[in-house]
Formats: structure tokens, C-alpha cells, sequence
């Protein structure tokens, strides 16, 4: 090939790549706005931003993006700020500025989602903060999700207006001043922390009453009502429900007494933990299937509260008489013993199959009370502390109706020593008639399950089937029932 042919070729080739460059950016540059727009949503605010300096098609591109997060550990680790030798006070002011620039130029006229995150190692301006969750509010947002560890005002006014709001995650400590009725129609996912939720109507009226018609998951985890009495959620499509009270709260008071009513029909995942210093009403739940209850350490305030404690255990027991899973964790087990003449008035269990317990068994006669209510039990577990007691009261006792016709799977913990933790697993191998496996793991470290195994080899077994497993740790699951 002459060099004319050659110098000809590389020149065509040269032109095609161009064109196809060329080509390549036509195709995006005509597309239009609105997918352009959409595209750049799927990235992070900050490298959306960035587009601006493309060229003078993508400089206000970004204004119009549904989805908006910001996260200011970008900021605040970011390389380009340690490069410039910038203090933290200098990038925390930046993001600031970055947040209300977006904001400012923001020209869509609804939000899709809006997730901002602070790190706790520092504090924004709260008047700032809850006017940017004001802005989103007012441009339809559809989900919000904010994790920011101070306290921050949200206007319940904002938050009732906001009617295309089908997601909420607040994980911040904020106060929201709500009237004697709310109602978000739309929400599907409400998950709060720390809020703090305000009675408007105090003092003419100490009742709060909340509606989300169409709400699959509620979780309320260290929340407080203030200046009410009385709560009732009205869930009717609710499917998973947890609430847990914090502790300080009776140091405070800020909480007792409060009555918390749920209503719903359709609940199958029902969670509670905290003191039950306050009155959880669950009428006609009969559809939850999974209960998980944790009962905090009791306070020494006499003997009358611990009464009151242990029937109000036993009465939102009573309440999910037709679960199939039980979880008790805690000092639930010591409240039942504390409300033992109680528990004659919560009805049988007929519908549940499973019960853990990790919680400690300070009375071996109210396991059994409570076992003598779960005829149809096939799986018990336990992992805590068993106090001590005498082996006579096993021996002379009746063997619950479980145990006879329909308990398969044992598992359980035990400190060898501790004599009083093996005549409890001798009384589920010998009575056991169904039984199938037995799982015996250690709490400590240095206990040694080798006699242990021996002994039991010792023992007559109810179940001919039954076999029996030595775990050298603890087994438990201790996972969280729902995570984020």
C-alpha cells in the first residue's frame, strides 16, 4: 500500500471516530430535559451538581432532579477539603451553603425523595434544618428519610399538607406539635426516633388520635408523648407494628400514664418494649401471628407498682391470644412472676407453636403456669438465667399438655454447676413424648457440656426419636425481627 493509501485510510478513520463522538454526545444533548433530568436523579446531589460545567445544555439540568440526598460526611471526609487544609467549621458552612443552593434553584414542583443525613460529630443551625425540611414538605415530597441527632422543630401543619407523602423516617430528635386529629392518607412506611410529639390542643383536650389508612409498617423507637393521655393510632392496614418507650421516660414522668390504643385488622407483626408504665390496648387483634414483648428491669417503687406492671403484662398478653410466635425478653418472665395471680385471667394460647424466651426465669413454677397455657406448643427456647429452685417441684407438678402430644424442638442454655438448669432439661427429655431434638448449648465459656452429655445419656427418654445436640456457644438468635 502506497503512503498516499495509508495517509488516506488513517485520515477516514480518524473522521469516523469523531463522528461517532460527535454522534454520541448529539444523542445525549437532544434528548430531552425532563430525561435528562430523570437521569441525573439516579446519581448522588452532589455529582449531579456537578454536571453544570459540561457545557452550557447541562448548566441548569440539575434544578429539576426528583431525588435530592445529602449526606455531609461527604463533605466533611471529602479529599479535596483535606487537600485545602479546610477546619471542620469551614466544610460544615459549606454543606450548609450547598443544601440551601440546591434548594434555592430548585424548579420542579414535586420531590420524589429527600434523604439527608449529619453525622453526629456536628451541629447545624435548627432553624436552618427545619427550613429545609419545611421546603421539601411544601414541594410534595414522597419520601422523606433524615437522620440528624439534634433537636429540630417540624410544623405538623407542613406535615398535614403534605399529602403525597407515602414514606417518613425520622431518626432525629425533633418535636412535632400535633393536633387532636392527624391524619396522612397516603403514607405507607412511618419510622420515627427520639421524636418528640407535642399535645396542640392541651389543655382542652389530652387526647391524640392518629390516622394513616393505608400504612403498612409502623415504628416508634424512643418516642414520648407529651400533655396526653390517651394516643390511638388507627392503622387499619397495618401489617408490622413496633413500639418501644425509653427508659428515661419514667425518670421524668414525661409519659406515664399515657394509654397508647391501636386499632387495626390486618396486624400480623406486633413489637413492644419498655416499662409498661403506660397502658397498650390492642383490641381485636386476633390476625397477629409474631409477638415479640421486652419488659424493662422493674424500678423498686413497692409493691403495688410491680402489681400493676404484671397486670398490664398479662393483659396485653391476653390480647394476642391467637399469635402462633412468641418472643419474651428481658425481665418479662420476672413481670409475670410479679403478676402470677393475674395470669389465671389470660386465656389460653391455642393458636401458638413457638415461644423464646430470653429472659430470666426467676420462678420455675410460672414457666410452667405459662406452659400449661400453649397445648399446641412444638418449639421452645430459652437462653437466660433460670434461679434456683428444688427438684421436687418438678417432680410433683403436672406435666403440661405440650409436652404430651406436641412439643418437638427443644432448645436451651445451661451453666453446668448449676444442678437446678439440669433437672429442667431432664423434665422436657423424659416427658417430652413427641420430642425430636434437643439443643444444649453453654453460657460460659469454660463450661464443660462433656459430663453433662454423659449424664443425660443416663436418662430415660420420653421420645424414642429424640436426639440430643451439645453446641459448644450459645446458639440464640439474637437478631432484630425488622432492620432498616
Amino acid at each position: 500500500m502506497d503512503r498516499s493509501a495509508l495517509t488516506q485510510n488513517c485520515t477516514s478513520e480518524k473522521l469516523s471516530k469523531r463522528k461517532e463522538v460527535v454522534d454520541g454526545e448529539d444523542r445525549i444533548s437532544n434528548l430531552p430535559e425532563s430525561i435528562l433530568s430523570h437521569m441525573l436523579s439516579f446519581l448522588p446531589t452532589k455529582d449531579a451538581v456537578r454536571t453544570s460545567v459540561l457545557s452550557t445544555k447541562w448548566i441548569d439540568i440539575w434544578t429539576s432532579i426528583t431525588n435530592l440526598e445529602f449526606d455531609d460526611t461527604l463533605f466533611l471526609d471529602d479529599t479535596l477539603f483535606d487537600s485545602l487544609r479546610r477546619s471542620t467549621r469551614s466544610r460544615k458552612k459549606y454543606f450548609m451553603n450547598f443544601v440551601d443552593r440546591v434548594l434555592f434553584h430548585f424548579s420542579n414542583s414535586s420531590i420524589k425523595s429527600f434523604s439527608l443525613f449529619m453525622g453526629p460529630r456536628t451541629k447545624y443551625d435548627p432553624a436552618r434544618v427545619s427550613a429545609w425540611i419545611s421546603f421539601v414538605l411544601r414541594h410534595r415530597v414522597q419520601k422523606l428519610d433524615i437522620h440528624y441527632f439534634e433537636d429540630v422543630h417540624i410544623s405538623s401543619r407542613s406535615l398535614v399538607s403534605c399529602s403525597c407523602l407515602t414514606e417518613l423516617k425520622l431518626w432525629m430528635q425533633c418535636r412535632i406539635r400535633v393536633p387532636t386529629s392527624l391524619c396522612l392518607s397516603n403514607l405507607k412506611i412511618l419510622k420515627l426516633f427520639e421524636t418528640k410529639f407535642v399535645n396542640d390542643s392541651f389543655p382542652h383536650s389530652k387526647e391524640i388520635f392518629l390516622n394513616f389508612p393505608v400504612l403498612k409498617v409502623f415504628k416508634c423507637i424512643d418516642c414520648i408523648w407529651l400533655n396526653a393521655q390517651s394516643v390511638c393510632i388507627i392503622t387499619p392496614l397495618v401489617e408490622s407494628f413496633t413500639i418501644q418507650f425509653p427508659e428515661f421516660t419514667l425518670m421524668h414522668n414525661e409519659s406515664s400514664n399515657c394509654s397508647v390504643k391501636i386499632c387495626s385488622s390486618n396486624l400480623e407483626r406486633f413489637s413492644y418494649s419498655g416499662h409498661l408504665s403506660e397502658q397498650i390496648l390492642l383490641p381485636n387483634l386476633s390476625s397477629v401471628l409474631d409477638a415479640s414483648i421486652s419488659i424493662n428491669e422493674p424500678t423498686e417503687d413497692g409493691e403495688d407498682e410491680a402489681d400493676q406492671v404484671g397486670f398490664r403484662a398479662c393483659m396485653l398478653l391476653a390480647q394476642l391470644c391467637g399469635m402462633e410466635s412468641l418472643k419474651l425478653r428481658d425481665a418479662m418472665m420476672e413481670v409475670l412472676d410479679d403478676g402470677s395471680k393475674f395470669l389465671a385471667r389470660v386465656p389460653t394460647f391455642d393458636k401458638l407453636i413457638l415461644l423464646e424466651l430470653d429472659s430470666d426465669i426467676t420462678n420455675i413454677e410460672t414457666l410452667l403456669d405459662f406452659l400449661h397455657k400453649t397445648p399446641f406448643l412444638q418449639s421452645l427456647a430459652y437462653s437466660q438465667r433460670i434461679f434456683d429452685f428444688g427438684k421436687e417441684l418438678l417432680t410433683a407438678t403436672v406435666v403440661p399438655s405440650c409436652l404430651l402430644y406436641h412439643l418437638k424442638v427443644v432448645r436451651l442454655v445451661v451453666s453446668v454447676g448449676w444442678e437446678h438448669e439440669i433437672y429442667l432439661a431432664e423434665f422436657f427429655l423424659e416427658n417430652s413424648k413427641v420430642l425430636e431434638q434437643m439443643t444444649i448449648g453453654k453460657r460460659f465459656e469454660h463450661t464443660d457440656l462433656v459430663k453433662l452429655e454423659r449424664h443425660l445419656t443416663t436418662v430415660p427418654k420420653g421420645s424414642s426419636s429424640a436426639t440430643v445436640e451439645f453446641l459448644d456457644y450459645n446458639d440464640e438468635d439474637d437478631s432484630d425481627e425488622e432492620s432498616d
